[in-house]
């Protein structure tokens, strides 16, 4: 089974901080996540969002890098409003979906933005995080049919992670690496879920996807990433 690429390869999640976000770059991510649940301990205002922004693009630029890295912006259950206002305040790229959204919401984000005047006319891709039950990962059918009904809708990749009540992401919590190979090829499909740098070839080669994304797993302190493990976790990224 032949994957199709995702948005991203490497993602370094829940970034809070300028400084991690310029180890992520120089590590090779090609994206980064900011979080804008507030009850998430890696959430960040829309102010310190555009700090980090600014701080990836004037490395990029001193670098002399062919293009920065893509800006994820992480929602849980956000209104279209609120979304589009970040989108435009801080400069995303990606709009990632990680609570309880149905599709509708990509038409509703996607009208507003295009209308004149309304929040610069700014083009995003989409992002939905679709988390897996653990102890009921036996209903591919229904599993693939949700994958297949976002991509329709118009997601340019889905991201699967684990399910944890009460949780939305950033849990430490591990899939089943090799039964994701039985999932939809036909739409781009990115793994997170208690990567680490130590685990993380295995995840690569045992599910075959061509995308990951991690927060926890490169992290000294919930929302402090430690630069060591940032850059084993993408040298250890291979394809």
């Amino acid at each position: 089974m032949t994957r199709l690429i995702p948005l991203f390869r490497i993602k370094i999640c829940g970034i809070t901080r300028t400084e991690d976000a310029r180890v992520a770059v120089e590590a090779g991510a090609d994206a980064i996540g900011l979080n804008f649940y507030p009850k998430s301990t890696r959430f960040v205002n829309k102010s310190q969002a555009k700090e980090i922004v600014n701080e990836v693009n004037d490395y990029s630029k001193s670098a002399s890098l062919r293009s920065g890295p893509s800006v994820a912006g992480v929602f849980v259950n956000a209104s279209a409003d609120e979304i589009c206002e970040t989108i435009e305040q801080v400069g995303l790229d990606t709009v990632q979906l990680h609570g309880d959204e149905s599709p509708a919401i990509l038409e509703e984000i996607k009208s507003k933005l295009v209308l004149p005047g309304n929040y610069g006319g700014r083009k995003v891709s989409f992002l939905r995080a679709l988390r897996l039950e653990l102890a009921s990962f036996d209903d591919f059918a229904l599993f693939s049919s949700l994958i297949e009904l976002w991509g329709r809708a118009g997601c340019g990749s889905v991201l699967l992670d684990s399910f944890v009540e009460g949780s939305f992401g950033g849990s430490g919590k591990t899939l089943d690496w090799e039964r994701l190979r039985s999932l939809p090829d036909n739409v781009p499909l990115i793994l997170a879920g208690g990567l680490t740098p130590e685990n993380i070839a295995d995840a690569i080669r045992l599910s075959g996807l061509k995308g990951v994304d991690v927060a926890s797993g490169v992290e000294r302190l919930p929302g402090i990433k430690d630069p060591e493990k940032v850059r084993q976790f993408a040298r250890n990224c291979q394809w």
